[in-house]
């Protein structure tokens, strides 16, 4: 009998967001006769935290908030040692990457991997030296789609032989209702899943609500997520200042539930990397309209079903 492979996939947080859904995602389909996968979020729990309790094979959560921490050096550091992992694979959240990575080279972890999930672009020259210096200790970097990849290599320095594209997926059977009534039902809705963050540029998903209302009153507008509480104050006021009605559904479990109650998902966002929520349009059969954006790009075509 072969002995586990053991993993550690390390996160900075269980709240609701795409890392954390294409994670759970993964979870479900682990070979568990070949693989012990273990979680450990550095930072906090969340509402996602008993769904990854049934999943994983254990659930360790550091509580600890502090960027750079030799606490939470240390506290990695005795994790990885005492269940000896053969695999540290690190989602790049939250700057835990830095602390993350030196923890499993100190624990003389074989296989070190990065995985990135955005096009990130570095505060300071002194961030981005210190990352250049940890990933050489990886064994290998992935990227959620082409363009992050190549924009994180390119950043990092990181040859093309140590980086690999692994596109995000979803669970398509969720999708799979009959929902082609529904659809009828609900052809004058349209929504926009996305955290309340800058670069969702929901407010421009606001102005474009105008323009419709003003023509077609009958249509519904609904944003559907959570995040920044003074962002979200502002767009209101800019959806009231505009006289359109939105729908300000929040942070939702299970997105599949709502999607079948729109006639129309829209993606707003200057950036992403590779936006699980166009997926999940997709596979829910709804009419997309997204911003011109690379990774969009990778998997959609204008004009085209």
């Amino acid at each position: 009998m072969h002995q586990k492979i053991k993993v550690l996939r390390v996160v900075s947080n269980l709240g609701i967001g795409g890392v954390q859904r294409q994670l759970l995602s993964v979870l479900s389909k682990i070979d568990n006769s070949r693989f012990d996968v273990d979680i450990c979020a550095v930072r906090r729990g969340g509402v996602l935290e008993a769904e990854f309790a049934k999943r994983a094979s254990s659930v360790y959560i550091l509580g600890i908030e502090t960027k750079y921490s030799l606490r939470a050096l240390m506290k990695l550091v005795a994790l990885i040692k005492r269940n000896r992992y053969d695999i540290v694979h690190i989602h790049r959240m939250d700057d835990i990457v830095p602390v993350c990575t030196l923890a499993a080279h100190i624990s003389n972890v074989d296989n070190i991997l990065i995985q990135h999930h955005f096009p990130y672009h570095w505060k300071s020259r002194r961030k981005l030296f210190m990352e250049k210096v940890l990933t050489k200790l990886c064994s290998r970097i992935i990227g959620v789609s082409h363009h992050v990849i190549n924009h994180t290599g390119k950043m990092l320095g990181i040859p093309a032989n140590r980086r690999t594209v692994i596109y995000n997926g979803i669970e398509a059977n969720r999708y799979a209702k009959s929902h082609h009534q529904k659809r009828i039902q609900n052809g004058d809705s349209i929504g926009l899943v996305a955290r309340i963050v800058y670069f969702k540029r929901i407010g421009d998903f606001i102005k474009a609500a105008k323009i419709v209302s003003d023509v077609r009153r009958d249509v519904k507008f609904s944003v559907i997520g959570s995040g920044e509480k003074d962002r979200k104050k502002a767009l209101r006021n800019l959806a009231t200042a505009l006289g359109v009605d939105i729908n300000w559904v929040g942070e939702v479990v299970n997105i599949e539930d709502v999607l079948f109650q729109l006639g129309i998902g829209v993606l707003c966002s200057s950036e992403e990397g590779m936006p699980n929520v166009i997926l999940e349009y997709m596979a829910s059969g709804l009419p997309i309209v997204s911003s011109k954006i690379p990774p969009v790009e990778e998997i959609l075509h204008h004009g085209k079903a």
